[in-house]
């Protein structure tokens, strides 16, 4: 730092009066005080304080003339000038210099001088600055110096009592140093630091330590809570010192999302603006842990029951884990139970499985903090219950301590449900059926049957499947119609079939039952097979078999069914109704099914009852078969005329295709008329039918006509396509996957 010099001058004249010439050249002077003869005068005048004399002249005696350079006295020495003589009229300059202190002094903001003029034959005379008002002033210079921060620099670092790798664990010791210098030229007081250590740390009071050099002085320690508050009384310029050293220690854990710790102290004092030191910044080490335990209890339920899991949430990380959040979905076979759960769902009671569920839960403090909370559900009724109720939940934070990724934990749970349902017969196939693999209610299969298949809905218990009491496979006695519908004794002249076994396939939930039969098949006629429940049939929990599928076991399964070998349409009998036949009706005539009617008088059965209405000559019911070109059929069947008096015709028209399935372009037809005039009398018909050679598929109609128009009731029944003579040389090719008809003798 450069010096400030300040050149004072003092001017001495003899008696009361200021020379008009006070600002004469130095040389003039000299001349002129070389040849004054006036008594003795001195000219005295002090340093100014807080000046170092640079080139005083302290008691020159009666020096003249000449230069006291060199020479140096602290501030308040007594400069003196002697002047032996001046003579009247005459002025004398005397010139000093000063160089001003650095640093300079604090609050001082200028030097003052003031000289004295005395002599032996006048009063003393104080010295004046012309530049100033009064008769008697001293002479003041403005001094500019300020105190100047040449260093404000504040660091952190876990070197001295952490692990030195450069961040911020939870319950790490830190240690903070400011460092203040006042490079400047003035000195500077009462210099305050207040510095409030970061959010996620705790001050040591105790570790507070002040370190003063090059001048610095007086330190006062105010501090409290986590706030440091120190003051210096004195900081001179040109480099005094303040170092001021404290400890922090890491909160553990850490506030959710405080990821760096940054601190800035604020200065201020007596002189100088106030600032803030440069931001001291560590990266906090920490991160929340979520953990999730989901519980039913270890319980098991019944359908239509409630299950409560517990869903426990924990937070093991260092770091708190904010806006934390539970989710899980209603699970498969469940609704959700809003009245067993912890209130604040985002689910409403009921919602159905696969919906979403919410509840926002906030922090959870890291360190272990965590809660549990309800999540419950209720078990669906046993037609729709699973064999469990698996459910997974997951919960996660918004991210904010990791870096805006979420940070998550996932759990579940299999809570097995008792069940409840009764297995049903969900399958029922004879070994040769008629291709389609289920042999239906009143099916008539025209297929050698010797064996059956049924399949369950679920597992059975095997020793209550392979038990041939437990099924039942009954015939028509001469009366053409089954009585017995329940397991237990025949009714009626029912026959029934023996079993030679059955065999239950577990992985494929289906038995087998082959029938002991003198002709390995059934003959033609109507049959019913039954599984028995009451005490019979069950499943692997005990349920007994539902056999009419309403969801309450322990009643028997049923299943009516004709044997038909020769007859290629299928329900010739109209046993259950009127498919797969197309009635052809017209103005406002109807053909509908009729089970109160029957040539054989079965009550199984039934047939089709036509309605002609007046002006309608026709009605007609026919059937698509798929024929072999060349083969010869038999098309019969029974007409029932129900109207005194009224005469109709049935006519048998058979119209053929190239393609199967009555496809392709029409061929020529074939069509025969019976005549019908017999009133309450079931008439058989018959007759022959040729398959052209170019024909796959025939469209046969039993066609019922009065020429008049008249209104009539007519009914069908027993309408049969039996084949005469085929064009195969085998009938059974293997198709049907049955070879016991077929020698395995090998010449």
């Amino acid at each position: 730092m450069k010096s400030t010099r300040v050149v004072a001058m003092l001017l001495a004249v003899v008696g009361a009066w200021l020379s008009a010439t006070a600002l004469v050249a130095q040389e003039e002077a000299i001349r002129d005080r070389a040849s004054a003869r006036r008594p003795p005068g001195r000219l005295a005048s002090a340093n100014p304080v807080d000046e170092q004399a640079g080139r005083g002249l302290p008691s020159l005696g009666g020096v003249e003339s000449g230069d006291a350079r060199g020479l140096e006295a602290p501030e308040g020495t007594l400069v003196s000038v002697a002047i032996p003589e001046l003579p009247a009229g005459k002025s004398i300059s005397v010139f000093f210099d000063v160089t001003v202190n650095v640093p300079f002094p604090a609050g001082v903001t200028e030097v003052a001088n003031q000289g004295v003029v005395s002599g032996g034959n006048f009063p003393a005379v104080l010295t004046d600055d012309p530049d100033a008002g009064g008769s008697a002033d001293p002479t003041v210079t403005q001094v500019l110096a300020m105190p100047t921060y040449t260093v404000a620099q504040k660091t952190v670092s876990d070197a001295v009592t952490g692990n030195n790798d450069g961040q911020a664990q939870p319950g790490e010791v830190l240690q903070y140093e400011v460092t203040l210098v006042n490079g400047g030229n003035g000195g500077d007081t009462n210099v305050n630091l207040v510095d409030a250590v970061p959010a996620g740390t705790t001050l040591d009071l105790g570790s507070i330590l002040a370190i003063l050099s090059g001048g610095a002085s007086g330190f006062v320690n105010a501090s409290a809570g986590n706030t440091i508050d120190v003051t210096v009384l004195s900081m001179p310029g040109a480099g005094s010192q303040l170092v001021v050293r404290f400890q922090v220690t890491v909160d553990s854990p850490v506030p959710a999302g405080l990821e760096l710790l940054s601190n800035v102290g604020q200065v201020s004092s007596d002189f100088a603006p106030p600032f803030a030191t440069n931001a001291a910044d560590i990266v906090v080490d920490a991160v929340p842990v979520l953990t999730l335990d989901k519980d039913d209890g270890g319980v098991t339920v019944d359908p239509e029951t409630t299950v409560v899991y517990t869903l426990t949430y924990a937070n093991i990380g260092d770091q708190d884990a904010s806006n934390v959040t539970l989710e899980d979905t209603v699970p498969v076979g469940s609704t959700f139970d809003a009245g067993a759960s912890t209130a604040g769902w985002s689910c409403a009671d009921g919602d159905p499985e696969g919906t979403p569920c919410t509840l926002l839960v906030g922090t959870v403090a890291g360190g272990g903090g965590s809660a549990a909370v309800d999540f419950a559900v209720e078990v669906v009724a046993p037609q729709d219950a699973p064999p469990a109720i698996d459910n997974t939940a997951t919960v996660r934070d918004d991210g904010a301590g990791s870096g805006g990724v979420p940070v998550e934990a996932t759990d579940g749970d299999s809570t097995p449900v008792n069940d409840l349902l009764p297995p049903t017969v969900a399958n029922v196939d004879t070994i040769k059926g008629n291709g389609d693999g289920v042999l239906e209610e009143c099916e008539s299969v025209a297929a050698r049957v010797n064996a059956f298949r049924v399949t369950f809905s679920e597992a059975m218990d095997p020793a209550t499947v392979v038990d041939a009491a437990n099924w039942l496979v009954v015939g028509s006695g001469p009366d053409l119609d089954i009585a017995t519908d329940l397991c237990g004794p025949l009714a009626g002249d029912d026959v029934a079939v023996p079993l030679t076994g059955v065999n239950y396939d577990a992985p494929d939930l289906t038995a087998r039952l082959d029938l002991d039969l003198p002709d390995s098949t059934l003959p033609d006629g109507p049959y019913r097979l039954l599984a028995c429940a009451a005490g019979g049939l069950t499943d692997l929990a005990g349920n007994e078999l539902d056999g009419d599928g309403d969801f309450d076991g322990g009643d028997d399964f049923v299943r009516t069914f004709r044997v038909d070998l020769i007859d290629d349409f299928a329900n010739g009998h109209f046993d259950c109704g009127l498919d797969p036949w197309i009635p052809v009706t017209t103005g406002g005539s109807m053909i509908v099914h009729d089970p109160l009617v029957d040539v054989d008088g079965a009550a199984i059965s039934g047939s089709a009852h036509a309605t002609n209405e007046p002006g309608s000559t026709d009605l007609a019911l026919g059937q698509c078969v798929n024929v072999a070109g060349g083969s010869v059929y038999d098309f019969s069947g029974f007409a029932l005329l129900d109207t005194p008096g009224v005469s109709i015709d049935v006519i048998r028209a058979c119209g053929f295709f190239p393609d199967p399935d009555c496809a392709g372009t029409t061929l020529p037809a074939q069509a025969f008329v019976d005549t019908i005039a017999t009133d309450g009398v079931w008439v058989p018909f018959a007759g022959g039918v040729v398959v052209p050679a170019a024909a796959a598929s025939t469209l046969c109609q039993a066609t019922l006509r009065n020429a008049a128009g008249v209104p009539y009731e007519a009914f069908l029944d027993d309408l049969s396509l039996d084949l005469l003579q085929s064009p195969l040389i085998f009938e059974d090719g293997f198709e049907s996957g049955d070879t016991s008809a077929w020698s395995n003798t090998v010449p």
